[in-house]
């Protein structure tokens, strides 16, 4: 159905302030023929005023009654409470707020912290979804060396101009089988709750996951995520429920 939809179109991606009355004859066209049911997404990079749009721009030109999905570059979350107010503000207003990252020279980009734990922030920060850039296309003849062209993303291309998978795609994966654990072992703690079961060693794992990204180490990370699993399992065991993550 049409929820399954997301447009992008009549507003340029990551826009700035002077981009914001272009198409916006179009746009309440579009609104006026189908209404405000579909999903348009806006992508907003934080450039600073005067030259980029601020949420108060976002506001007064209504863009949140016709785009309905926000793409916050994350950069925005590691102001202060800019980040925070600008979620706030566009899910009164109905919005979905996600965040994303494309930074240059992706292959030089730390894998723990800019792709695995970037799940687990954007996770805790309690945003609705979280986007990477994939792949800006082959230039030069090597497409795994970025020095004779712009070879970017969270993939490569191979000699065939098909994608191949790195192990930054790896490391992403990785992170949402994280989020797909501690959802669940969030559930397991809210039904032993229920049941007046003692959940503090449980709970502990959850406020455990700061310390986890700040050690920034696998054998740790690996360690967290068996502890999670085995949590799981014991809370799921004297539940009766099975609520460990399926893996795809």
């Amino acid at each position: 159905n049409r929820d399954d939809y997301i447009f992008k179109t009549l507003i340029r991606d990551e826009f700035v302030k002077k981009h914001i009355p272009i198409n916006a004859d179009k746009r309440a066209a579009v609104t006026k023929e189908f209404g405000t049911n579909l999903w348009f997404q806006a992508v907003y990079l934080s450039t600073p005023p005067p030259t980029g749009a601020t949420i108060e721009d976002i506001e007064e030109a209504k863009l949140p009654e016709f785009y309905k999905m926000w793409m916050l570059i994350d950069s925005v979350f590691r102001e202060g409470q800019r980040g925070e107010e600008m979620t706030r503000r566009l899910r009164s207003k109905g919005c979905k707020v996600w965040s994303y990252r494309c930074s240059l020279y992706m292959q030089t980009r730390d894998i723990l912290e800019y792709y695995r734990f970037y799940l687990w922030r954007s996770y805790m920060r309690g945003l609705d979804g979280v986007g990477v850039w994939c792949s800006g296309g082959r230039s030069g003849s090597d497409g795994f060396d970025s020095r004779d062209g712009y070879d970017d993303g969270i993939t490569w291309c191979g000699s065939n101009k098909n994608r191949i998978p790195t192990k930054r795609f790896e490391a992403f994966r990785e992170g949402l089988e994280d989020i797909a654990y501690m959802d669940a072992l969030e559930k397991a703690i809210a039904a032993a709750k229920k049941s007046g079961r003692d959940v503090s060693k449980a709970q502990a794992l959850l406020d455990k996951r700061t310390s986890v990204m700040e050690k920034a180490n696998y054998d740790v990370l690996d360690t967290w995520r068996l502890d999670v699993g085995r949590a799981i399992n014991e809370l799921s065991k004297a539940s009766g429920k099975k609520n460990m993550p399926k893996r795809k």
